[in-house]
C-alpha cells in the first residue's frame, strides 16, 4: 500500500492530507482531518520540563491503534523541524536542537500527527506552556535600571508629550529607541519612543514584569507581559500553569486592560508608546518591592520587512517571556529635603554627599529584608497587622495607635516589622489597602460613591475623590462610569 501526502499549515500546525493507493486502480480520496490535544499523550519530555541537552527525546503514546505517525517540533515562531514518520511504536524521535536558539514556553511547541486505518487524520494544536530549552549558555541578565519615585503625579497625563519627562532618566534599546519610567505606591509611568519608518503592525514594544523576581524559566500567574503595538490594540500575556501544561489568564488580562491607561502617536519620526499602570494588576504584593524583575523588549520592521528585536536586558528573541532573561528594576524614593537643600542652599555638598550614603546603605537593607520576606513568608506579627487593617478598614478614624492596641504590640515593634517586611510606613500601607478595596466596591453598581467612601475608610466623598485624584491620577466616578458601562455591555451580550 503506498501512502501519498501532501501539506498545509493552519494555526502554525502542520496538517496532512492522505490518499492511499491499494492499486493503480482504486483511491480513496477524503479523508477527515481533525485537530485536537488528547488522542495521544506526550510521554517525553513531560509537561513542565527545561530541556539543557542539545539532544531532546521526544516520545508519544497514541490512545488508540494508529497506522502510522509524524513527529514534528515547532520553534522561533515559525520554524518546524519535522522529525519523521514511524509506523510501528514505540513513536519516538531524536530533536538534535544544537542549532536552535534557546526557546521560551510560547515559542517551543512539540506536536503529533496521527494516521488510523479509518481514513481519519488527527493533528495536535500548537502545545505552548509545556516546555522551555534552555541550556544555560547565557548567564542571567545583570542590567539594572533605577526608576525614580514622581512626586507630582498629576502632572503626568497620558498625552505622549516628551516634555514633561525630560528630566527623566532615558534608557535606549538599540540606537533608535528609549524608554523612561517613573513610580509612585500606586502607579507605574512609562514611556518609550522610536524613531524610523515605516510604522507597521507588526511593530511593537512590550513591558515585562516579575514583581516577587523569582528568575524562573517558565512564566507563571505572578509574572506580567504588556505588548504595545502603534498599529494596534495593546495586549497582556499572563499563563496560569498547571499539570498539563498552562493556559493563558484571561482575567488577570481583562483586569489589566480595565486598569491601564495608554496612548499612542505616530508621526514622520516614528512613534511614542505613553502608559500608567497600576501596581496591583503586576502582582498580588501588598506593596510594591523595592526591586523586582523587568525588561523591555522591541521589534521593528525596516525598509526592507526585516523584522529586527532589541532587549533592554539582552534577552534573545525567542526567549524574552523567560523571567530568567530579565533584568532589575529598582525603586527608588524621593528625597524631598534633599532636593530643597540642593536648589536654595547649594554650598553644603557636604551634607549631601554624607546623606547620599547614608541613603545607599538603607537601600541595600531595604532589598535584604525584602529578599528575606519574599524566601520566608510574612512573620506572625505582620500577618495581625494586616488581618487587624482589614477587619476595621471602613472606620475613618482608624490609626497606628489603634492597631497598637488591638494587637497588644509596641509602636516600635510594629512600625519596625512592617518597614523591614514591606518597605513602607503604617500610613502607606493602610492608604494602598483602602484604595484597593475602594476600587472592588466601584464595581457595584448599588453603590454610591458616598459610600463607597465610608464603607473604604475615607470618611466621605470629597475627601475620597481627592485621595483617589492624587494617588491613581484619574476622577473615581470617571473611573467607575467606564467600568459599570462595561458591565452592562457584558450582561447584554450574555443576554443575546
Amino acid at each position: 500500500m503506498l501512502i501519498l501526502c501532501s501539506y498545509f499549515s493552519i494555526f502554525g500546525v502542520e496538517l496532512i492530507i492522505l490518499k492511499r493507493h491499494a492499486d493503480s486502480a482504486e483511491i480513496i480520496p477524503a479523508v477527515k482531518t481533525i485537530i485536537t490535544a488528547d488522542s495521544a499523550r506526550i510521554v517525553s519530555p513531560s509537561v513542565r520540563s527545561i530541556l539543557k541537552s542539545d539532544i531532546v527525546v521526544y516520545e508519544i503514546e497514541p490512545l488508540r491503534k494508529v497506522d502510522s505517525v509524524i513527529l514534528f517540533v515547532h520553534h522561533s515562531q515559525r520554524e518546524v523541524d519535522t522529525l519523521g514518520v514511524f509506523t510501528s511504536p514505540p513513536y519516538r524521535a531524536v530533536w538534535n536542537c544544537a542549532s536552535v536558539a534557546d526557546q521560551d514556553q510560547i515559542h517551543l511547541q512539540f506536536g503529533y500527527t496521527l494516521f488510523y486505518s479509518d481514513s481519519l487524520i488527527i493533528n495536535s494544536p500548537p502545545l505552548p506552556h509545556r516546555w522551555v530549552l534552555d541550556r544555560g549558555k547565557k548567564p542571567p541578565s545583570k542590567q539594572s535600571y533605577r526608576i525614580m519615585e514622581t512626586t507630582k503625579p498629576d502632572h503626568f497625563t497620558i498625552d505622549c508629550d516628551l516634555s514633561k519627562w525630560k528630566d527623566v532618566e532615558s534608557v535606549s534599546i538599540g540606537d533608535f529607541a528609549n524608554f523612561k519610567l517613573l513610580w509612585t505606591s500606586a502607579k507605574l509611568f512609562f514611556i518609550a519612543e522610536v524613531k524610523g519608518n515605516p510604522v507597521t503592525a507588526n511593530d511593537f514594544i512590550e513591558l515585562h514584569a516579575d514583581l516577587r523576581r523569582n528568575r524562573s524559566s517558565f512564566a507563571g500567574i505572578n509574572h506580567r507581559t504588556i505588548r504595545f503595538s502603534p498599529r494596534s490594540r495593546s495586549n497582556s500575556f499572563v499563563a496560569e500553569l498547571n499539570d498539563s501544561g498552562g493556559i493563558l489568564s484571561d482575567s488577570v488580562s481583562i483586569l489589566i486592560t480595565k486598569e491601564m491607561e495608554w496612548k499612542k502617536v505616530i508621526d514622520s519620526n516614528g512613534y511614542i508608546i505613553e502608559a500608567i499602570i497600576p501596581f496591583f494588576v503586576l502582582s498580588d504584593k501588598e506593596f510594591p518591592p523595592s526591586k523586582f524583575g523587568f525588561d523591555v523588549s522591541l521589534m521593528r520592521t525596516d525598509e526592507t520587512g526585516k523584522q529586527q528585536f532589541y532587549s533592554w536586558a539582552d534577552a534573545e528573541q525567542f526567549n524574552r517571556y523567560s523571567p530568567k532573561s530579565w533584568g532589575t528594576a529598582r525603586l527608588s524614593q524621593a528625597w524631598f529635603a534633599l532636593k530643597a537643600v540642593f536648589v536654595f542652599l547649594a554650598a553644603v555638598t557636604i551634607l549631601i554627599l554624607v546623606l547620599t550614603a547614608l541613603h545607599t546603605i538603607l537601600q541595600k537593607r531595604k532589598s535584604a529584608h525584602y529578599e528575606k520576606t519574599e524566601a520566608q513568608g510574612f512573620s506572625p506579627l505582620l500577618e495581625m497587622i494586616t488581618g487587624c487593617i482589614e477587619e476595621h478598614l471602613s472606620s475613618e478614624n482608624f490609626c497606628l495607635e489603634e492597631a497598637l492596641k488591638i494587637v497588644n504590640q509596641t509602636e516600635e515593634k510594629v512600625t519596625t516589622a512592617i518597614r523591614q517586611e514591606l518597605d513602607c510606613d503604617f500610613d502607606q500601607l493602610l492608604s494602598f489597602r483602602r484604595l484597593r478595596r475602594a476600587q472592588s466596591l466601584m464595581r457595584n453598581p448599588d453603590l454610591d460613591i458616598n459610600s463607597i467612601a465610608v464603607m473604604s475608610g475615607f470618611g466621605n466623598a470629597s475627601v475620597f475623590i481627592e485621595q483617589y485624584k492624587i494617588c491613581m491620577n484619574v476622577d473615581p466616578e470617571t473611573c467607575r462610569a467606564a467600568s459599570l458601562k462595561q458591565i452592562m455591555e457584558e450582561a447584554e451580550d450574555d443576554d443575546e
